[in-house]
């Protein structure tokens, strides 16, 4: 039978550097893991005052600093112990992350020989959860891992988060009461108070979340399949206007030469249909952001975009460099953008649209906390925006059977299912579409008669 080594306690114990020296250093030494580890306390003594017996230095009457130095090396070394215990040097655990120059650099620590490294943990109020999404939120605005676009829905979901608390608890809630009752007033609240639709609620369960994920990881709050069962919610993507290739050629071909308020807002919203951008990207396009091509043509070339800081950039369409050279983006003109605010952008727009479209419309759908199936039919221009030149752009892009990859360089999308989101084609346009391709083929023989 194998006798198991007998574990001895710690001890500490003093050495001096030189015993020829007039006044030599003194070092203190523990034996870990049958090593010797060799600090220098930094004290000095001269070898004829120290007692090998003793470990210490030899106190003579009256001899206050001696006797000092002795209370000093006595700290020392009781630190030192008490490292090793707090390690469990001892022991096969302790010894696993253990090496000899964090051993020295804690010791330092502790006995004030060097200041501790601020914790660069995120120090967050943990008092109760709306607190700490708030904590959470104000983190994240500084960090360099999160767009500024990101951050704005972040702080909105926070925002909604601490209005329904100081609404309905008063403005406190514990971590153990975020559970599915919670849940489901909030989301009531959102619905009700609110007027959100579904897909914004899911939004903010996403971000409800993620606040939960985080508290869990400090042992605040447990988080789980039930709770993400609980903070879920369904929905469904909604129509959006957008504009069809044959409405998009009305919009075009309409004289506003009477109101040129209404023709640089149609002009603006070309620009933004031919880069397929947000109005946070096309409104503010300089000649900067259009080069000449060798070949011939131009293209267009964002370095980063407003929302997401991604690169976006393709090539520009004829039909839109008569509205570039009008306003020197191209062609050497003196630059005169069509500047506007987004919300007369938008007014002025609905003008533009019904002079071009009176008739259009669409169905808009009630999703929120009932969802309605039947629809309301509106005309398109009481609701289109700014946004609809980037779903107008890519619908057509598609239509013109531009490579998804190449549809997503030109308007910064990092996944094909942001783009998808963007393709809002109707039934009618996308049957019109298939029937056209279909045509095509059985004309050119590569489609046959069963």
């Amino acid at each position: 039978m194998k006798r198991q080594r007998r574990q001895r306690a710690a001890k500490a114990r003093f050495e001096l550097k030189d015993y020829q020296s007039a006044n030599t250093l003194i070092s203190l030494v523990i034996s870990i893991d049958r090593k010797r580890v060799k600090w220098s306390t930094g004290e000095k003594v001269n070898p004829n005052n120290w007692s090998k017996k003793t470990n210490r230095a030899i106190v003579r009457a009256r001899d206050t600093q001696t006797q000092a130095l002795n209370e000093r090396l006595n700290r020392y070394a009781a630190a030192a112990v008490t490292l090793f215990n707090d390690w469990e040097l001892n022991t096969p655990a302790g010894l696993a992350n253990y090496n000899a120059a964090k051993f020295k650099q804690e010791l330092e620590y502790r006995l004030g020989f060097a200041e501790r490294p601020e914790d660069k943990t995120e120090k967050l109020d943990t008092s109760d959860f709306v607190r700490f999404a708030e904590d959470v939120r104000n983190h994240r605005k500084d960090s360099t891992g999160i767009k500024r676009g990101t951050w704005k829905v972040l702080n909105n979901h926070v925002n909604l988060l601490r209005e329904f608390a100081d609404l309905r608890h008063g403005g406190t809630v514990a971590f153990k009461e975020v559970d599915e009752i919670f849940i489901e007033g909030f989301k009531k609240f959102l619905f009700r108070t609110k007027g959100h639709n579904r897909r914004t609620v899911h939004k903010v369960m996403v971000t409800l979340r993620s606040i939960a994920s985080r508290a869990a990881d400090r042992d605040l709050m447990t988080y789980g399949r039930r709770f993400r069962s609980w903070a879920k919610q369904d929905f469904r993507k909604m129509p959006q206007p957008a504009l069809t290739r044959a409405e998009l050629d009305r919009v075009i071909a309409l004289d506003l030469s009477d109101a040129p308020r209404l023709e640089r807002v149609r002009d603006l919203f070309l620009i933004g249909v031919a880069t397929a951008q947000r109005w946070s990207d096309y409104s503010i396009l300089t000649p900067k952001n259009f080069r000449q091509l060798p070949g011939g043509g131009y293209r267009y070339f964002i370095q980063s975009q407003q929302k997401t800081s991604k690169e976006a950039g393709g090539p520009v369409m004829d039909w839109v460099v008569p509205t570039l050279e009008k306003y020197g983006y191209i062609g050497g003109r003196e630059f005169n953008p069509p500047k506007i605010s987004g919300q007369r952008f938008n007014d002025y727009l609905k003008e533009v649209v019904k002079q071009a479209l009176p008739d259009a419309k669409i169905t808009v759908y009630n999703d929120r906390e009932k969802v309605d199936h039947k629809g309301t039919e509106f005309l398109k221009w009481e609701k289109i925006t700014s946004h609809a030149a980037r779903r107008t752009a890519v619908g057509l892009l598609r239509s013109m059977k531009a490579p998804d990859d190449q549809i997503q360089k030109m308007t910064g999308h990092t996944t094909l299912s942001e783009l998808d989101g963007y393709d809002v084609r109707d039934a009618e346009t996308l049957a019109l579409e298939l029937g056209r391709d279909l045509n095509d083929a059985w004309n050119k023989g590569k489609l046959r008669a069963v």
